[in-house]
């Protein structure tokens, strides 16, 4: 074997772009053939890190961000849900993964996706008697606190009979909980 780049073994790797010759002696005679070889860009697919959301609040995941205008134009995608776009947005929980392919290249890369646990909130429909007052709790579990009545403390306190909502923020209030009671 001998190849065009001088290499004498009987297959190389090659790293450019380019035409490849090879003469092979079989018995004596000489043989001769040649390979136009194109590399293709790198294909970079990155749908980010594993992420923590609220609960409720969607995602979007783009597996096309880093790709070249060319490689828009040519790529396939496959996501483990299903969907064949080049992004997709979510609010399950779970883990993610996408297969893309460009001209006979495939990549795949995977992230987790998951929900700041919300927490414990102690409130619950109660009875109020006549002329009495009810504490209501929320706990002290959250980073804010948002009442109907327009107070903003874990606990208010009431007189009469209503439905009492409250907006509780954790997460240093990126994320939200409402509450709903009925006294």
């Amino acid at each position: 074997y001998l190849w065009s780049n001088g290499d004498t073994t009987s297959s190389i790797r090659v790293g450019s772009s380019g035409a490849y010759t090879v003469e092979v002696k079989i018995f004596g005679c000489v043989v001769r053939g040649s390979k136009q070889v194109t590399v293709l860009p790198r294909i970079n697919v990155d749908l980010g890190s594993d992420q923590v959301i609220c609960f409720g609040d969607n995602i979007t995941l783009d597996a096309s961000k880093y790709l070249t205008p060319t490689q828009l134009t040519k790529a396939t995608y496959q996501w483990s849900s299903g969907q064949t776009n080049e992004t997709i947005s979510t609010e399950k929980v779970g883990e993610y993964k996408v297969d893309v392919e460009v001209q006979g290249c495939k990549v795949s890369h995977a992230m987790k996706l998951s929900n700041y646990a919300i927490p414990y909130t102690p409130l619950k429909d109660t009875s109020v008697c006549y002329e009495l007052e009810l504490v209501l709790d929320a706990g002290n579990n959250y980073d804010s606190y948002l009442w109907s009545t327009g107070e903003t403390t874990p606990k208010i306190t009431i007189s009469e009979s209503d439905d009492i909502g409250v907006k509780l923020g954790y997460q240093n209030n990126q994320c939200f909980n409402q509450k709903n009671v009925r006294a």
